[in-house]
C-alpha cells in the first residue's frame, strides 16, 4: 500500500525540481495587442536557472489565434513560417537563456487568440511548464497612442539613433535584431531622451520595442 504513496511523492519532488529549473523573462503568460497591417515581436526569454546545462523541448498543445494572421515562430535553433507541433531546443548552458518569440501580423483581421507550450525536459513530455502568448488587436489603436509623442531619428540610421519621449508616463526600450536577440535596453523617464550608437552593428533591418503600462508598440529601424 506504500509503494503508491512513495511513486507519488517522488514524481511530485521531481515536477518541483523540474519547476526550479527554468524561469520565464519577463513571463510566462505574455499578454500583448498587435497593430493591425503590422509586424508585432512578442518574445520571452527562458533562463536556465540550473547548475548544469538543460535539453529542453516545446510542444504547441493549444493554438487559438484567427488563421488569417501571419505568424512566425522562432526558438533559439530555427524560424518556423509553419509552426510545426514540437521541436528541440540547443542546449542551454547554466545561467544562460534561450528565446521564444513570435512575429504577428493580424493583417486586417482583428481578433484574438492563444498561442500555448508546455516547456519539457527533452524525451521527457512530464514534467513541464506552461508558456502562452494571448495576443489581441484590442480597441485602442496604439500607433496613434505613441505618434508624435515619441520620436525617433534619423530613421534610416548611420551610426546612432536617438529617442526622445514626450509621453507623460516611463518607457521601456529594446532594440531587437531580426533573429529574436536583444542588443539594447533601457528605461527612458518621460521628457528624456537617449542615444544608442550603432557603428557594431551589421546593416539592415531591426525593431525597437516599446513598452508603457499598458501597451507595447513595435516599430522599425533601419541601419544603412
Amino acid at each position: 500500500m506504500k509503494k503508491p504513496i512513495l511513486v507519488g511523492l517522488m514524481m511530485a519532488l521531481t515536477g518541483m525540481t523540474f519547476a526550479q529549473q527554468i524561469s520565464f523573462t519577463p513571463t510566462g503568460n505574455m499578454t500583448g495587442i498587435a497593430e493591425l497591417e503590422e509586424y508585432n515581436i512578442f518574445q520571452v526569454y527562458l533562463h536556465n536557472d540550473s547548475d548544469d546545462a538543460l535539453n529542453l523541448s516545446w510542444r504547441i498543445v493549444e493554438n487559438t489565434l484567427p488563421e488569417e494572421w501571419n505568424v512566425t515562430l522562432c526558438d533559439n535553433v530555427n524560424c518556423y513560417g509553419i509552426l510545426p507541433q514540437s521541436a528541440d531546443l540547443d542546449p542551454i548552458a547554466a545561467a544562460d537563456s534561450a528565446i521564444m518569440k513570435i512575429d504577428v501580423n493580424p493583417e486586417l483581421v482583428a481578433g484574438q487568440g492563444i498561442l500555448r507550450f508546455f516547456i519539457n525536459e527533452t524525451g521527457s513530455p512530464n514534467p513541464y511548464k506552461e508558456l502562452i502568448f494571448d495576443i489581441s488587436t484590442g480597441t485602442t489603436n496604439t500607433k496613434d497612442l505613441f505618434s508624435g509623442a515619441v520620436q525617433i531619428f534619423p530613421n534610416p540610421a548611420t551610426e546612432w539613433v536617438r529617442i526622445e519621449n514626450q509621453l507623460d508616463q516611463n518607457l521601456q526600450f529594446q532594440l531587437i535584431d531580426q533573429q529574436g536577440r536583444l542588443l539594447r535596453m533601457a528605461t527612458l523617464n518621460s521628457e528624456d531622451q537617449l542615444e544608442w550608437g550603432l557603428d557594431d552593428l551589421a546593416r539592415g533591418t531591426y525593431y525597437l520595442r516599446m513598452e508603457s503600462n499598458e501597451r507595447v508598440v513595435v516599430r522599425t529601424l533601419l541601419l544603412q
